[in-house]
């Protein structure tokens, strides 16, 4: 139907696609680690609470 979008909604040269774009490989393995940080800190939390509350039954 269109051939090219009108002069205001065409990219600037140099620049096309999608300029913020897809997180770059660096960006996702930070995403990752922190992932899985946060999901190691709140299982020993977890385990941590059970030991003290088993703890507490034994003295």
């Amino acid at each position: 139907m269109y051939k090219q979008p009108p002069k205001e909604h065409q990219f600037t040269k140099g620049k096309s696609g999608n300029p913020t774009g897809q997180l770059n490989i660096s960006d996702k393995f930070l995403f990752y680690l922190m992932t899985k940080f946060l999901q190691v800190l709140v299982e020993t939390k977890v385990k941590t609470k059970s030991l003290v509350k088993n703890m507490d039954n034994v003295c």
